[in-house]
């Protein structure tokens, strides 16, 4: 009865020590593709090329091929606070000004938005296109000739000599809003440049 018991016993601690997460069936996943700064990415409907990655390179931000011309906001809009201040995340700002107003009256980042094609019900994530908020905005300048280089090689519109809008309205000032422009290694940011009814251009960015 007592060997029969500790037999019993073994058994039993066997199993429970058995790893719940080991695959019972099937092989792994196969592995993601990777990126680096530069890369055109294409996958299904998604062209863009990569400003910044993450995880070993199998995700990041894509910075889209088009772009446009564009005021941050029209006339009427000129001297209202949107509260569009999100320095980090370009959807949450264009999710504000979708929600609070007509799009009609802001064409960079209503272009943005455009790109998309979504019901007005809903909401814009990371993993929409998105005019990019102020940070986004300088990280993707501040690789300005690796990505010149790779739109250069597919006939696409460059970055050279160019103001962008981000989507960032500035917080102390109902007025302006974050325009970039790459100078000498660096973004510099001008006064007369952040006027919100100044036209610039704007590209998209979103996650991949």
């Amino acid at each position: 009865m007592r060997k029969s018991l500790i037999v019993l016993l073994t058994v039993v601690l066997f199993a429970s020590c058995t790893p719940p997460d080991v695959p019972t069936t099937g092989g792994e996943s196969p592995d993601l593709p990777t990126y680096v700064i530069g890369d055109f990415y294409q996958k299904g409907n998604v062209e863009g090329v990569v400003f910044q990655t993450n995880a070993g390179g199998a995700h990041g931000k894509l910075v889209s091929l088009d772009e446009s011309r564009a005021v941050w906001c029209d006339n009427l809009h000129a001297h209202v606070a949107t509260e569009a201040t999100h320095r980090n995340n370009g959807w949450s700002n264009a999710n504000i000004i979708r929600d609070n107003f007509d799009l009609l009256g802001f064409p960079a980042v209503g272009w943005g938005v455009a790109k998309n094609n979504l019901p007005v019900s809903e909401q814009l994530t990371s993993f929409h296109w998105y005019v990019p908020a102020s940070n986004e905005l300088r990280s993707l300048l501040l690789h300005y000739n690796k990505l010149n280089a790779t739109l250069k090689a597919h006939n696409l519109p460059t970055l050279e000599g160019k103001s962008y809008w981000s989507s960032t309205e500035f917080e102390v000032n109902k007025d302006m809003a974050v325009s970039l422009c790459y100078d000498e290694g660096d973004c510099t940011v001008r006064a007369t440049d952040s006027i919100k009814t100044r036209a610039h251009y704007v590209r998209a960015v979103r996650d991949f």
